[in-house]
Formats: structure tokens, sequence, C-alpha cells
């Protein structure tokens, strides 16, 4: 999920208990889409990919827009893709 200006941790922390899942949380701009891989070059402070492997490749490093990469799944990143962040300074 995303939302320009961030979230809220302890209302998204709050709604997942209650409701048990994030799908449809209401307070985001936007949720996973029939693309969720568009999300990886939206501006963020943030990346996490936490679900599929070799998410960051040579292919799409180039267009990551994020200070952070939090690799939370089994081998989100390809080597090539590690060498293009870590010169962007990710």
């Amino acid at each position: 999920m995303y939302k320009k200006g961030g979230f809220d941790i302890a209302d998204v922390v709050a709604w997942k208990e209650e409701h048990k899942t994030l799908k449809a949380y209401p307070k985001a701009d936007e949720l996973i889409t029939e693309n969720p891989m568009s999300f990886m070059i939206k501006k963020v402070d943030v990346l996490i990919p936490a679900a599929v492997e070799k998410s960051v490749h040579k292919g799409n490093a180039n267009h990551i827009q994020c200070k952070i990469l939090g690799e939370a799944a089994n081998g989100p990143t390809t080597v090539a893709a590690e060498d293009i962040l870590r010169s962007k300074g990710v």
C-alpha cells in the first residue's frame, strides 16, 4: 500500500489488529492493483520488497526512488540491481 506523506503507524496497526488484514485499509492512497510491480517505482522513503524473489532487478533498479531498501523477502534484489542501487546511494 502507498500513501503520499506517509502513514500514521498506530492507526495502521490498530486497523490490522481489528480487521486481520491491510487489504482494504481505507487511508491508503493506493492499494495493490493488478500490477503490484508499479509500486516499486514510487518515490518513497522506505521500500520493502517482502514477497517475491528478484523483485528489484537490472530492469527496474534505475527507477527505484527510495532512501532505504528493506529486503524482507528471500532474495528480493539481484546482484546487478544491488550495484545500480549502491551507485545511487540506496
